[in-house]
């Protein structure tokens, strides 16, 4: 499915952002074709975002095909929680499935009319099957309606699917991919969500849930550089997304408002306060960090040399 020359895009919400799982895929098909991998998730993020920046952050690199996964920040699952207070949550969650549904085309089209070929993923399940300190909000039927729009979609463009829902569904109370928040996948989960997405792609034959994984050297050095950016990217794209559109914030407003946060706020949870001091001292070095990333982005074999 990848051959030499290929531009690959990811693109999703933390899953992509900060999972693993890509940089397994790029270390195992690097080793068949010379092809290059682009990380475009950003946490927090949905198929309504991501339609947004799609251009600038996905195709402005030029990819040959685009591997798309959003779904769980896309249910608005938190209008099932037992501290919601609003009107019928149920509603809610409906309304943003539909919503999802928008978005995906959109994002399906785009990418078709670009001249890429989308690679449609289902997200992972929601793990309301196990016991967790997390509260059970109860949500993935809302998920299996997102694959249920990802399968009809894939059948209407006719893309390419990775079903990760069916899979790691199956083996949920058996080998506990997700984590303790129930939405996000554990070492193991990232691991397997690689194993089907190269199975599904044709670079293995079968999957192997159980070897531990390493990333080489060369490609630990760009994953490093990857994050940095990802914590860039959920600044500037998702928590002030509609601020910088709607308002015209540029660095030095959005650095204002790093501030705020790391010096006043008291809700802000950890991942928030190291991004937004990230941010503070990283913001005006992008343009070193995303070049560095682009060097370390190079044939595997050529970075091989150069460590």
């Amino acid at each position: 499915m990848f051959k030499n020359g290929d531009v690959i895009c990811l693109l999703g919400d933390s899953i992509t952002a900060n999972g693993i799982w890509g940089a397994e895929v790029y270390q195992v098909v690097g080793a068949t074709c010379d092809a290059r991998f682009y990380n475009c998730g950003v946490s927090g993020s949905t198929a309504t975002n991501a339609a947004q920046y799609l251009y600038r952050m996905c195709l402005s690199k030029n990819p040959d095909k685009v591997a798309v996964m959003f779904g769980v920040n896309d249910i608005d699952r938190g209008a099932l929680s037992a501290s919601y207070t609003g009107t019928d949550g149920r509603e809610r969650v409906a309304a943003a499935v539909a919503r999802y549904g928008e978005k995906m085309e959109y994002i399906v089209k785009s990418i078709k009319d670009f001249g890429a070929d989308p690679i449609l993923c289902t997200a992972p399940p929601y793990d309301e099957y196990n016991e967790s300190e997390s509260e059970n909000l109860g949500c993935d039927y809302a998920l299996a309606e997102c694959a249920d729009i990802v399968h009809a979609l894939a059948k209407k463009y006719d893309c390419h699917l990775v079903d990760f829902r069916r899979e790691m569904l199956s083996i949920i109370r058996e080998r506990r991919p997700i984590g303790s928040d129930r939405v996000h996948p554990n070492a193991k989960g990232y691991h397997i969500m690689a194993q089907i997405f190269l199975r599904e792609c044709g670079i293995i034959p079968e999957c192997d849930y159980d070897t531990p994984f390493e990333l080489e050297e060369w490609n630990a050095k760009r994953r490093e550089a990857e994050v940095k950016l990802k914590q860039l990217d959920y600044i500037e794209y998702n928590r002030y997304f509609g601020k910088i559109r709607n308002e015209g914030w540029g660095v030095p407003e959005i650095k204002d408002a790093c501030r705020t946060v790391v010096e006043t706020s008291t809700t802000a949870t950890p991942f928030i306060m190291n991004c937004c001091g990230f941010y503070l001292d990283n913001a005006s070095h992008r343009d070193e960090i995303y070049n560095e990333l682009v060097k370390l982005t190079v044939y595997p074999r050529n970075a091989k040399k150069r460590t």
